[in-house]
């Protein structure tokens, strides 16, 4: 019983260690938040999409991935696309 537990307490670990993201802010030329931006993580070297999510009404975004970096393409109708590196964690704010 107590392997049984012990073998749980350690898939439960190394599930919770895979399961990282990248977050951020995006932000228009006065520092407002920009609902509905589109922030898609590609692959640095070929720009493969790796994985995609649109901003909330407060501009913030959370992609689930498990690569350790890549590149973020940020884009939003009537403004430049912006590509920003990116690494597992919180990037900061995107000013568009």
């Amino acid at each position: 019983m107590k392997r049984l537990i012990l073998f749980s307490m350690m898939c439960l670990v190394a599930i919770a260690s895979t399961a990282q993201s990248i977050s951020g802010r995006v932000t228009d030329e006065q520092t407002q938040p920009m609902p509905f931006a589109n922030v898609v993580l590609l692959n640095r070297s070929d720009s493969a999409f790796i994985a995609g999510a649109v901003t909330k009404d407060d501009g913030t975004f959370t992609i689930e991935t498990d690569r350790n970096n890549g590149l973020l393409k940020v884009s939003s109708i009537g403004y430049i696309i912006r590509y920003i590196d990116a690494r597992q964690g919180n990037v900061g704010d995107i000013l568009m």
